[in-house]
């Protein structure tokens, strides 16, 4: 005879049933020891404890389930829910995004004020929500990188020792920098300039301290690092896709944007102890720290106060979209606030950094609205 369960006694099995969890995809195209890697691996640790094992995510690094150029597409396909995004590796996809990361080649402050900054205009700012809804992306954090110097094969003292040179770069406003130099710019992903340097395909790179040792592991190829301020790189960030947002509940929301101020404080807190170490273990194995001379300091100087005054302009005209000033004026002003407000507090105590982050910016964030369709 063949057995059949009652509606009512399969209801009731369900019921007793332990309940499973699902899990979740996270994808970065970094290492885990790079910054980017170290926050998502904590980010996922804190969603796990934090929502009782019902949030739990598998994470996968070093481009092993994205590149870095499908990390959008993949997050607005749903094939992670949880992805770090490189803005500058998708420019025609996110304009906004880099409009602000081209912004803060000319930033003054701290990596953590300005890395805060973008996070209050990212989570506020009408307009770049806009852009990331249209890809079906949901803000909660992100880092910075800088300061941007000059890592190099032979050594850069002078302008005279840029002409001609082959330089990688990230931003366009260090392309057109380079390009008021004499020099020439290289584009090539962050994989392959060690390469491009031990071959000599390229001169220098435009990067941060990092560079050198926990990003792309340059101190075995590079000769020197001159300690031009190029700036400062804000760019993407950590996403969740709208779907996952939307299906979860209010109190999960919350949850999540409860753990993503911990994870940030504690990740920039550690971020800046390993951007004052790396050009100090670089030296140590024998890569130059060389100050630039003063024509070439002086030029920088001029250019930045040339370039903020003509950048609405030449946003405009380089990624064919509106007039971004407002945005501008929104970081500009949340950069500004939190330079201010980190210099009232401990901002190496992660407790007190994550409960300012929390007071001023996440919790103003009301979770039945924020990344709702």
């Amino acid at each position: 005879m063949r057995y059949t369960m009652s509606a009512t006694a399969l209801c009731a099995l369900l019921a007793a049933a332990p309940a499973v969890a699902d899990t979740y995809l996270a994808a970065t195209w970094l290492g885990l020891g790079s910054p980017n890697g170290k926050f998502m691996q904590e980010y996922v640790s804190q969603i796990d404890e934090i929502s009782g094992g019902e949030l739990t995510f598998d994470l996968h690094a070093a481009g092993a389930l994205l590149p870095a150029d499908g990390s959008l597409s993949g997050l607005s396909a749903n094939v992670a829910q949880f992805v770090h995004i490189t803005g500058a590796y998708v420019p025609s996809d996110l304009p906004l995004d880099n409009v602000m990361s081209d912004f803060a080649f000319a930033y003054e402050g701290s990596l953590t004020a300005l890395a805060i900054g973008s996070i209050e205009t990212k989570l506020t700012d009408p307009s770049i929500q806009d852009e990331y809804k249209s890809h079906d992306a949901v803000f909660v954090s992100t880092g910075a990188n800088g300061p941007y110097n000059l890592i190099c094969k032979g050594e850069i003292h002078g302008l005279d020792d840029l002409d001609g040179k082959k330089i990688r770069v990230t931003s366009s406003a260090h392309v057109a920098w380079l390009n008021a130099v004499g020099a020439t710019s290289v584009s090539v992903p962050g994989s392959e300039i060690y390469t491009g340097l031990q071959r000599n395909s390229i001169d220098c790179a435009v990067g941060d301290p990092l560079f050198l040792t926990d990003y792309f592991n340059l101190v075995e190829v590079a000769d020197s690092v001159t300690t031009l301020s190029l700036g400062w790189l804000d760019t993407g960030g950590y996403f969740f896709n709208r779907d996952f947002w939307n299906d979860i509940t209010p109190e999960e929301r919350r949850q999540l944007l409860d753990a993503a101020a911990m994870t940030t404080a504690v990740n920039m807190i550690e971020w800046e102890e390993s951007l004052e170490g790396a050009y100090a273990a670089a030296n140590e194995q024998g890569v130059a720290v060389i100050e630039p001379d003063e024509d070439l300091a002086a030029q920088m100087e001029a250019y930045k106060a040339e370039y903020r005054d003509g950048f609405a302009a030449f946003e405009m005209d380089k990624r064919n979209i509106d007039d971004p000033s407002e945005l501008v004026a929104h970081a500009d002003e949340a950069h500004d606030r939190w330079n201010a407000l980190l210099s009232e507090i401990d901002a190496r105590d992660p407790a007190a950094l994550a409960a300012l982050l929390k007071t001023e910016i996440y919790d103003k964030i009301d979770v039945e609205t924020y990344g709702i369709d």
